[in-house]
């Protein structure tokens, strides 16, 4: 009594509830894989496009120099096909790490399909059907703060928690008050010195207790009054400490929402900005490749600038797309953190552990990305 006791029907319903919650949690985490793979395929596909393209580039001017070189014209000394050669062979090892790599198509697009329960290799290669918006995005953080701390799973969890250690807290003190009980008995008895036999007054057990002539019956309160109640006392102290580790807890996992919060959003303007900045080094970079490859026509420019250019080229096309995924990717975290991430893609979960006709998006998301799956050949 006091420490231990079972648990009721609305304690009960309230460690279903929290169950409910850890399955919301547990299927926004398996979202929140999905959506990452799912970028990060984007971005396998735009290295490896971004590889191609270097490559292609890199064995035109090859091809250039060694022609020059097997027909011993101006522009076409032997340091200028070697160092061309070096080039294409350089980007030719980048488009087979971004086809093969860890992070190639091929290694992501197959974690993808594990996630999506796809086979492993059907003949296809999925590939996203959607474009990352890059334009910027401003929240309202009062909003976002109230719909995070009412929406994350995890705060929903404990304050049932909380609520829980409440109850518990009420049902010991109950242990504090006396204990008052109604007391009825009603004993059928049979004597006699054999079961069934004899003729005598005792003889038959059976009979005295069929005739009921010798029954007894008693009607009464019992009442339990404990000296000092030192075990339910000690119950209800217990109970009070578990109830306000409850509260402070709850109190520091707000917090935490909300420090995360702050961060995913910083994060999405560090993204933004990257983008802006990127997008200029791309534009730069493509001027300067352009610029002297026209000098490199006209043979008045050092070879190696034009290398050198076709190589920062390649490396800002290959940043350009890294920008544009971590900018998907912390739109997301912005949505996971504000405990919006499932309705983000229409994913609503019932009590029952069921979609309901608004989570039926997620099968459409679904079908979208295998109808996206689609004969893609890397051509080299």
């Amino acid at each position: 009594q006091g420490l231990r006791f079972s648990n009721g029907v609305v304690i009960s319903r309230i460690s279903n509830d929290i169950s409910i919650a850890q399955f919301e949690q547990a299927v926004q985490a398996f979202v929140d894989e999905i959506a990452g793979s799912y970028w990060n395929l984007y971005l396998a596909y735009k290295t490896f496009e971004a590889s191609k393209s270097a490559r292609d580039s890199s064995l035109a001017i090859w091809n250039v120099a060694k022609a020059k070189f097997d027909n011993d014209l101006s522009g076409g000394e032997a340091d200028r096909e070697s160092q061309s050669r070096e080039q294409y062979y350089i980007f030719e090892e980048r488009l087979i790490q971004a086809l093969h790599g860890n992070q190639g198509v091929l290694q992501v697009e197959a974690n993808l399909r594990r996630l999506l329960d796809l086979p492993l290799s059907d003949g296809r290669l999925i590939q996203p059907a959607d474009e990352p918006t890059v334009v910027e995005v401003v929240y309202d953080w009062d909003y976002l703060a109230n719909t995070a701390l009412n929406n994350r799973a995890e705060l929903r969890q404990q304050e049932w928690r909380l609520k829980q250690r409440e109850l518990e807290l009420l049902a010991a003190r109950n242990f504090l008050l006396p204990r008052l009980d109604a007391v009825a008995v009603y004993r059928n008895n049979g004597f006699g010195d054999d079961l069934t036999g004899g003729s005598g007054l005792f003889s038959s057990a059976a009979k005295v207790a069929i005739d009921g002539l010798y029954d007894e019956w008693e009607l009464g309160f019992q009442m339990n009054v404990p000296i000092g109640y030192r075990q339910a006392s000690a119950g209800v102290q217990f109970a009070k400490l578990r109830l306000e580790r409850e509260r402070i807890l709850l109190t520091e996992q707000q917090r935490q929402v909300v420090h995360d919060l702050g961060n995913a959003m910083r994060a999405l303007k560090q993204a933004n900005r990257s983008i802006e900045l990127s997008v200029n080094r791309l534009a730069a970079a493509r001027e300067t490749v352009d610029a002297r490859l026209a000098a490199f026509d006209a043979e008045s420019t050092p070879f190696d600038e034009l290398l050198d250019a076709q190589q920062r080229l390649a490396d800002a096309e290959v940043a350009f797309y890294q920008r544009v995924a971590d900018f998907a990717i912390a739109k997301e975290s912005v949505f996971r953190e504000a405990g919006q991430s499932l309705l983000s893609h229409g994913i609503i979960l019932n009590e029952d552990f069921e979609l309901n006709r608004a989570g039926v998006a997620v099968q459409n998301r679904q079908n979208r990305v295998r109808s996206a799956a689609m004969d893609y050949r890397l051509r080299r």
